[in-house]
């Protein structure tokens, strides 16, 4: 009985993944465009980010999908999380002297792919991953001027094999996420450096190439 009911589910599972097959290819052009939308409407990076892991969710069909800030000692902080309550347990070191599939993507640029954990070589998987029943996943960095900003992960509890399309549609929202989050971090900064300006007690002016006046602060009326 256990061993029909093994067959059967495994059935079920080949189904289903025939059918993702199927739905990928016509779903990725609109799941990109929900993120890029969501970018060019919204200017609160955390919206986009749990937009962007949603929608690879959505997209990939599986458990858990993750978006993580690289940061100056190398180390990941997660930004967005689905399929886990908030606080992630565990960190993403790995757990053998080998190194972390994400913190090797987010130190490299380059796309990681484990399709079983058990029989993994290159990398070792992270406390988190491990306690989480992580079987498979792919990570992608988020590209930014020098170092990627972070990575964009989806995991899943069962082995899988990514396929190129998988690789590009994650490539794809990785790339708007690393774009978005530079826009909106310049914008903030323009934002506040034309505010310390303007309300600067001290006359500040800005000269065009003919002597014009482009700019000038309250400070300069008076």
């Amino acid at each position: 009985f256990d061993g029909m009911a093994a067959a059967l589910q495994q059935r079920q599972n080949e189904r289903d993944e025939a059918g993702r097959k199927l739905l990928t290819p016509a779903m990725t052009p609109t799941s990109v465009a929900a993120v890029g939308q969501c970018a060019l409407t919204n200017r609160d990076l955390e919206v986009i980010y749990e937009q962007a892991v949603y929608r690879v969710a959505e997209m990939f069909a599986l458990e858990y999908a993750m978006l993580f800030q690289r940061m100056p000692d190398g180390q990941l902080h997660p930004l967005a999380v689905y399929g886990l309550a908030p606080k992630i347990p565990g960190g993403t070191t790995s757990l053998t002297k080998k190194p972390s599939q994400m913190v090797w993507t987010a130190d490299t640029g380059e796309v990681s792919i484990v399709n079983d954990w058990a029989n993994e070589k290159k990398f070792g998987q992270s406390p988190m991953l491990a306690e989480l029943g992580v079987v498979s996943g792919v990570a992608v960095a988020i590209p930014s001027r020098g170092k990627p900003f972070g990575v964009l992960a989806a995991h899943s509890t069962h082995r899988r094999i990514y396929s190129p399309d998988d690789i590009q549609f994650l490539l794809a929202v990785a790339n708007v996420v690393g774009m978005a989050t530079e826009r909106i971090k310049a914008e903030n900064e323009t934002e506040k450096l034309a505010a310390f300006v303007k309300e600067n007690p001290n006359a500040a002016l800005e000269l065009a190439a003919d002597g014009s006046v482009n700019y000038f602060n309250d400070a300069a009326e008076k």
